[in-house]
């Protein structure tokens, strides 16, 4: 009986272990939700009380199906969006740039975008990058007027809208042009009868580089292009004799015509008629040496020349004394209306006055001839230096350096020309060479003047 029941107790086991391996062949068992795990220990081999029937629907009120977590697309909170995560709405910004009227500022303006707390304008000289920030707005802001804009130049502007998702969306970007201003000062100066020089006040814009001088016969009509130059003068050629021209100039950033050169000047009319220049050169007793050997007529300019010069002129009887003709010197260059005048003034009282009553008396001079004759062409020629000997012997003379350079700059400030030649007769020391002096150290020798001539010829066609 014990060996049977050895036998019998084999048996059972072998059939347990068996049933073990028929089952774990199934599969896993399903796992199961933690409010349906037993909540008291069961005796071994006991059936959970929650768990259905093979066959069964599961009984505690659901479907079988995994509970819901969250609406379709989302994913419950903890977890990483999938792909079908909704993305954020397009933001359109809508914004414009137009220039000024007065040309001087841009002004930009954008419609509100829903969801933005803040803008910024920004600009670029380049479409696609380079954009700097010239403002940041708050989100009430419509519009923004750039006053930093150089004219001749273009920009590109953009708006960018600071969104309360954390996302910066931007405009197009309107690109901008700022032509250069018009040209003032026009005049027109008589050349000789079938020509005139045009001139103008050069333009205060840093990119204006060139200028185009245009001409008609009628102040509506087309006008031609009669060329383009760097000067601030040009000299229009073969005109006809007894006709009406209107001129008008054109500053430019370059050679070729472009969105960015300014609107042509007022248009600026004469009548040619048979005219030959004249050119004064007027003084004290150093500008008298020119007819005294003969100088003049060996300045090879064209036109005639005349000099207006006395001994012992200074910078009053230049005004007061009537010694041409019972006109002073200031009167004679008015009547003569001369293409172009040079003036070398002072050597006779800058070495017994202070050089500002002599620049004082100078100006004076320059104010009488502008007004009287506006045309002519105003050149004031530095004064010449005295030999060292001489400066030590009349020390007012040491303010020859001083006086030129005020000179220079009352000469701008009144809008004529200034020249120094006055290079040549220098020695080492600044002051003039003993060789090249007459007897006072003040005069030059005859010899001196030939030098003189061509320097005065070189700079009068370097003008025109």
């Amino acid at each position: 009986m014990k060996e049977i029941g050895k036998k019998l107790g084999k048996s059972v086991l072998l059939l347990a272990l068996c049933a073990a391996v028929a089952a774990s062949a199934v599969g896993p068992v399903p796992a199961v939700w933690a409010d349906e795990l037993p909540t008291e220990a069961q005796a071994p081999g006991e059936e959970p009380s929650g768990d259905p029937q093979p066959g069964e629907k599961p009984d505690n009120g659901e479907t079988g199906e995994k509970p819901d977590d969250g609406e379709p697309g989302e994913k419950p909170d903890g977890e990483e969006p999938d792909d079908d995560t909704e993305k954020p709405k397009k933001v359109k910004v809508s914004a414009s740039v137009r220039l000024t009227k007065s040309g001087k500022a841009a002004y930009m303006n954008w419609k509100p975008v829903d969801g933005a707390y803040a803008y910024k304008v920004q600009r670029s000289s380049k479409k696609d990058s380079g954009f700097q920030t010239i403002a940041s707005l708050t989100e009430d802001a419509r519009s923004y007027r750039d006053e930093s804009v150089q004219r001749g130049t273009r920009y590109y502007y953009r708006v960018a809208a600071k969104m309360e998702d954390g996302r910066t969306c931007y405009s197009k970007a309107g690109a901008l042009n700022c032509p250069l201003g018009p040209v003032s000062g026009v005049k027109l100066i008589r050349y000789s009868t079938t020509s005139i020089k045009v001139t103008w006040n050069k333009s205060t814009d840093k990119n204006a580089k060139w200028y185009k001088v245009y001409y008609a016969k009628e102040k509506n009509g087309t006008y031609k292009l009669a060329g383009t130059t760097k000067n601030n003068w040009f000299r229009v050629k073969n005109l006809a004799c007894y006709q009406s021209y209107y001129f008008r100039v054109e500053a430019c950033v370059t050679k070729k015509s472009s969105a960015l050169d300014g609107n042509p000047s007022k248009a600026v009319m004469i009548t040619t008629k048979p005219y030959e220049r004249l050119t004064i050169f007027a003084g004290d007793s150093i500008t008298t040496g020119l007819t005294s050997y003969g100088t003049v007529d060996r300045i090879k300019i064209g036109g005639k020349k005349k000099v207006v010069a006395a001994i012992g002129l200074n910078t009053i009887t230049f005004r007061t004394k009537r010694v041409f003709g019972g006109l002073s010197a200031t009167q004679t260059i008015v009547a003569n209306k001369p293409y172009r005048v040079y003036i070398m003034l002072g050597n006779n009282d800058i070495h017994y006055r202070d050089k500002k009553d002599v620049i004082d008396g100078y100006r004076e001079i320059l104010k009488t001839i502008r007004a009287g004759s506006p045309e002519t062409d105003i050149v004031v020629l530095a004064v010449a230096p005295v030999t060292a000997a001489t400066k030590e012997r009349r020390t007012g003379f040491k303010q020859i350096p001083a006086y030129n350079k005020d000179l220079q700059a009352l000469a701008e400030k009144m809008g004529v020309k200034f020249h120094d030649c006055t290079g040549f007769l220098k020695d080492s020391s600044g002051w003039l060479k003993s060789s090249y002096a007459a007897g006072d150290g003040i005069h030059w020798k005859s010899s001196v003047y030939e030098q003189y001539a061509k320097q005065l010829e070189a700079y009068d066609k370097s003008l025109d």
